[in-house]
Parts: structure tokens; sequence; C-alpha cells
């Protein structure tokens, strides 16, 4: 799910040439409804756009069947993020208050990922979690 139209065609065509099938739904996360649990939920940057970012990762969690997997990447503090924040206006999360995040709305740290190389390892940490 993503509000925008032309980053939803975007991830459909680099899924496509992995082979990967995703069905898509323009909607942001707080208006989505489903009547079918998901197995797993891919959050790359949502929750620094997010208000209230453990009611968004308790939205996720509502949308997951146990055990559910959560693949999420988060911004961490840097000085590279300051420039990405002049575009948009995001936040910043250290690692252990990402795990209380997580914790929180319902969801078991299993993993976390430093990304080796490129801007993501200045600007990004990887998390691995699971719904319970």
């Amino acid at each position: 799910m993503e509000p925008s139209g032309k980053m939803l065609k975007r991830a459909e065509q680099v899924l496509g040439r992995r082979g990967v099938a995703a069905k898509t739904v323009r909607t942001r996360l707080e208006d989505f409804r489903s009547t079918d649990p998901f197995d797993c939920v891919l959050a790359a940057h949502v929750l620094e756009h997010c208000q209230d970012p453990i009611s968004a990762l308790r939205q996720m969690r509502d949308l997951a069947a146990p055990p559910a997997k959560l693949w999420l990447v988060v911004s961490k503090p840097h000085w590279c993020n300051a420039i990405i924040w002049f575009q948009w206006r995001h936040r910043s999360y250290r690692p252990e208050k990402v795990a209380e995040m997580l914790a929180e709305s319902g969801w078991l740290l299993e993993t976390q990922h430093s990304f080796p190389t490129g801007p993501p390892s200045r600007t990004s940490r990887g998390y691995l979690a699971r719904a319970v």
C-alpha cells in the first residue's frame, strides 16, 4: 500500500523483475482495511512520516496473522539524514527506540540489519520482527 500511484507502479515493476507478484493498493496505512490477514508486512521508511509511529506499528500488527513477519527499514540518526529532512521532513530513530516501539505494538524483534555500503549504511537500519 502506498498513497502515490507513481511509487506503486515503480514497486510493481521492480518486484516483477524479481518474479514477485504483489497486490498493491493506493491508500494510506490509517485508511486501509482488509478482511484477510497478511503473513508478511514490508514497511520501508514509513514510520518516519507517521505522527504516532507506535499506532502505525499496531495497525501493521492488526493486519498480520501470527507468526507473520515484519520487514522494516527506518531512518537512523546521522548527519546525512539532515539533507533528506529538507525534502521529506521525516524523523529518525535510534535502534533501541525502534526495538521499544516494536515491543509496545505487538511485534517481537528477531534481528537487526546494518546496511554495509552506500547511503543506506549511513541513513538506514533494517529490522525483522514477528507478530506475537
